[in-house]
C-alpha cells in the first residue's frame, strides 16, 4: 500500500476523518500495513491487542463471522482494556489493516485535538 493510498483509506475512517491533510501526511507515514490471512486470529479477547487497527481492506470478524467495527484496539490502547470479544481476519477474504503502535497514538492525540473525539467514539463502542 503506497502513501497515497494509505492517505485516502484514512481520511474515509473515523477517527482520522476529522484530520486535515496536514495532520493526516504524518499519521500515514507512521501507520504499517498488517495483512491477515483468511481466518487467522487477530486477537484473543482476553487480552489488550496493543496496537490500533483499520481496516482497509477484507473484514475483521467474531468467531461467529459477524463483522466488526472498521477501527479495533483503541480502548485496548488507551486503557489496556481485552477486545469484547475474539477477533479474526474474514475466512474468505481475510483482512488487510493499517496499524499504529501504543506511542504513535499517543503521539497522534497530543498533536491532533481532534482526533481524540473521533477516538473517542470507538471507545464508547467498546472497540
Amino acid at each position: 500500500m503506497n502513501f497515497a493510498e494509505k492517505l485516502l483509506a484514512l481520511s474515509r475512517a473515523a477517527p482520522f476523518a476529522c484530520l486535515s491533510l496536514s495532520e493526516l501526511a504524518p499519521v500515514a507515514e507512521v501507520s504499517r500495513l498488517a495483512v491477515f490471512r483468511p481466518g487467522e486470529p487477530i486477537g484473543d479477547g482476553t487480552r489488550p491487542l496493543g496496537r490500533l487497527l483499520v481496516v482497509v481492506a477484507g473484514a475483521a470478524v467474531d468467531a461467529e463471522d459477524q463483522p466488526l467495527p472498521r477501527v479495533l484496539g483503541a480502548s485496548s490502547v488507551l486503557f489496556e482494556q481485552p477486545l469484547p470479544c475474539a477477533v479474526f481476519a474474514s475466512r474468505s477474504a481475510g483482512v488487510s489493516c493499517l496499524a499504529f503502535k501504543k506511542a504513535h497514538v499517543l503521539t497522534i492525540l497530543n498533536e491532533c485535538p481532534g482526533f481524540s473525539t473521533g477516538l473517542l467514539s470507538v471507545v464508547r463502542g467498546g472497540w
